[in-house]
């Protein structure tokens, strides 16, 4: 038992032979070792953080206005310089978005109308020409009569003269024909803020309400699809045709279209400031079966 306890430790052992003369390099390689990760250690916890540049941003802007005092915390980048005031919650005022482009349906409304427009100008210059040259044709011939009794012929001139007659005739019967057809007017969306806008309201509020209490049965929780129709009214309140412009591939949604329209007719008739010069008014609209609804909006 006191030979055991007289023995020397393992770590004493160790000591003893890391002091020996033998194990001089391996004590200084130790001791380099040490030296080595007690530096790394330090310079990594002790070198201080990077900082990233705080991210700026300025808005450019456009002025119309210049102030002499320069602004003390500036926002935005302008021509010119200013200090802002007020109290608003935004500080500048954004630009609007670009208007978006017209629908192909709402540029062939407005190309049919300028061109009836057009044509019917066409006509009346047409015609104001004609019966100005024939009338100069009639005192031309009056002032210098035929002789009595004398057969001479009737020349170039006559023929012309004519000729323009039979003209001024045959336009005259197209115009006559033509002002007594229909006056349309093909109701564009850029329109409705004129003097249609109150009758096209409350033409499709009376669309609406009827195609929602009679939507089709066959198609209530089954069937949805939109189509796009053109009516046309006339000034008393009738309807003068119907005319699905692009079905919905469900039948039964074109039919229920049709339905609709016979059942809300007639409608109100048009009030003065439109009855004044049409006699019809060709309203085109996308309609849009729903949830059980009907719902409506221009092309």
């Amino acid at each position: 038992m006191q030979h055991l306890a007289d023995s020397p430790s393992p770590l004493s052992r160790y000591l003893r032979w890391l002091g020996a003369p033998a194990q001089h390099y391996l004590r200084i390689g130790i001791a380099i070792s040490l030296l080595v990760h007690a530096g790394a250690l330090a310079w990594r916890f002790g070198a201080p953080a990077l900082s990233r540049p705080p991210v700026t941003s300025l808005e450019v802007v456009l002025l119309n206005a210049r102030s002499e005092t320069p602004p003390e915390t500036p926002r935005a980048q302008a021509q010119n310089q200013m200090s802002g005031g007020g109290n608003a919650e935004r500080g500048m005022s954004t630009t609007p978005l670009p208007r978006t482009g017209e629908s192909a349906e709402t540029i062939v409304l407005e190309a049919m109308r300028r061109r009836q427009v057009q044509l019917e100008a066409e006509q009346t210059r047409l015609m104001t020409q004609l019966r100005a040259a024939d009338r100069a044709g009639a005192e031309r011939q009056a002032v210098n009569p035929w002789p009595d009794g004398a057969d001479l012929g009737r020349d170039a001139e006559d023929q012309a003269s004519l000729i323009q007659s039979a003209q001024v005739a045959a336009l005259a019967a197209r115009v006559q024909q033509y002002s007594a057809e229909p006056r349309k007017q093909f109701v564009a969306p850029s329109a409705e803020a004129s003097r249609y806008a109150a009758y096209l309201d409350a033409w499709r509020t009376r669309i609406e309400t009827v195609g929602t209490q009679h939507y089709p049965d066959e198609a209530r929780g089954r069937i949805y699809g939109s189509l796009r129709i053109t009516v046309s009214v006339r000034a008393d309140g009738s309807i003068a045709n119907v005319d699905i412009d692009q079905p919905s591939p469900h039948a039964v949604l074109n039919q229920a279209a049709r339905r609709i329209v016979q059942l809300a007719a007639p409608f109100p008739p048009f009030p003065p400031d439109i009855a004044r010069d049409t006699d019809v008014l060709v309203i085109t609209r996308t309609w849009h079966f729903v949830n059980d609804t009907l719902e409506t909006q221009a092309p």
